[in-house]
């Protein structure tokens, strides 16, 4: 027999059997929630499945799953049990309620789960299909975000407890944290796209000024060769002598201009190719002092013009070095005369070499200006060119050099150091990797 204080109350009796099996029940169906919700592959699934083969399967006759719309600030029903799906599972006359209007709304705002024992006597409630005259409602919510609501009804009064806000307010945990995760993994996949579609704008533009920097460099490199031919034919006198001399004066200054704007076209195109990695190295044993002395081949016109003292210490017995030999002489290159134009007259300049047990190191050396602090970070960046001395002003260049370098090194997977202090002149060190035997 009920007693009569309870029956007075509305509160369903349980006797403690009764009770303990529907505990137990629930755990069975938390339990199998969180084994079967990793491999629920939508949010859509995830929350009908919540709805009826969780909530639906422990005695409620209602369940309405409201999701919150971020950019409107409104809870969407979005899954349901009871009156308010048709047999074809769809939600009837789905309704939306702004946060903080009715009772779902107040959850949603204040992030706190709410029974109802009455809902004639509560102002907030709001009518949809069939009135229910009690309400339970929790927030979904993880980390502080909010997800939505679990809001279920009874058409009786004072059918829910505590019993029932502990099971919904696990279930609402569990569903928080999965749809969390799903946000964050949409989010991803976003800016994976995103990203995605950035790098192939980026590659499109790189090829884009790649293709016109070649085509540029072929229509400036023809004339000025034939530019640069003629004018040292006409220097050379080869089809006669220039009575005036004023003449063979501007001939080596159109040779000399030539030149200099032929190396600046070449450097453009290198330093164009290889940002968007189109440079191809085929890598192969060789002897370091020949591929230096063939490079400074180049170079001794201008260490004469100067006076500079070059100075070569390479072992005899170093082993081979493994690389590219072309790239390698354009590195020799590009640091020799950097030097040469940044060491005043009678400096001196040193290469040597060594080699460890992981890689062949190169030494370039000199006494000239050097860099300053502010500029030794950046140096290496395109068209970045020391300003700090006076001496600087009247030497030509691009500023692309050391580019250049840090790219070819960095191609074989090596490394380029540069140690430099104004005034006493700068150290680079090139570290090219050596093959595992």
């Amino acid at each position: 027999m009920i007693p009569a204080e309870i029956q007075s109350k509305h509160i369903p009796y349980k006797a403690p059997d009764a009770e303990a099996s529907n505990a137990n029940k629930q755990l069975k169906i938390i339990n199998k929630f969180a084994q079967d919700f990793i491999n629920l592959s939508s949010r859509e699934e995830l929350v009908h499945y919540v709805t009826q083969e969780v909530v639906a399967q422990t005695g409620f006759v209602d369940c309405v799953i409201y999701l919150l719309d971020v950019e409107r600030n409104i809870l969407v029903q979005t899954s349901a049990f009871g009156e308010k799906i048709d047999e074809h599972q769809n939600i009837v006359d789905a309704i939306e309620i702004p946060v903080g209007e009715g009772i779902s709304g107040y959850v949603a705002e204040n992030r706190k789960p709410v029974i109802v024992k009455n809902t004639r006597e509560d102002e907030r409630y709001i009518f949809d299909v069939v009135a229910g005259q009690s309400e339970i409602c929790v927030p979904i919510i993880s980390d502080d975000e909010l997800f939505g609501v679990i809001d279920c009804e009874h058409p009786e009064t004072n059918q829910f407890n505590q019993e029932h806000l502990s099971f919904l307010t696990t279930i609402a945990t569990m569903l928080a944290a999965r749809l969390r995760e799903w946000n964050l993994m949409v989010e991803l996949e976003k800016k994976r796209d995103e990203l995605s579609r950035a790098l192939s704008a980026a590659e499109t533009s790189n090829k884009a000024k790649t293709d016109f920097f070649a085509a540029i460099s072929h229509d400036l490199r023809t004339p000025l060769n034939a530019i640069i031919g003629f004018s040292e034919l006409i220097t050379q006198e080869i089809f006669g002598e220039l009575k005036n001399k004023k003449y063979a004066e501007y001939v080596k200054d159109i040779n000399t201009s030539s030149q200099h704007l032929l190396n600046l076209v070449n450097d453009i195109l290198d330093i164009s190719t290889l940002e968007v990695n189109r440079v191809d190295i085929y890598c192969e044993n060789f002897d370091v002092k020949e591929a230096i002395k063939s490079s400074l081949k180049l170079l001794y016109g201008l260490l004469e013009s100067k006076n500079i003292t070059l100075q070569v210490d390479i072992p005899d017995d170093l082993p081979p070095i493994y690389a590219d030999r072309h790239a390698l002489k354009k590195i020799i290159i590009n640091l020799i005369s950097n030097s040469i134009k940044f060491t005043r007259p009678d400096g001196s300049i040193s290469i040597s070499a060594s080699v460890s047990d992981r890689a062949h190191i190169l030494k370039f050396q000199d006494n000239g200006i050097g860099i300053s602090e502010t500029l030794i970070g950046t140096i290496t960046e395109p068209f970045t060119r020391e300003v700090a001395d006076p001496y600087c002003a009247g030497q030509e260049g691009t500023g692309l050099g050391l580019t250049i370098v840090k790219a070819l090194t960095e191609l074989h997977g090596g490394e380029l150091k540069i140690y430099s202090k104004q005034n006493e002149g700068t150290i680079v060190y090139i570290s090219l990797p050596r093959p595992l035997i």
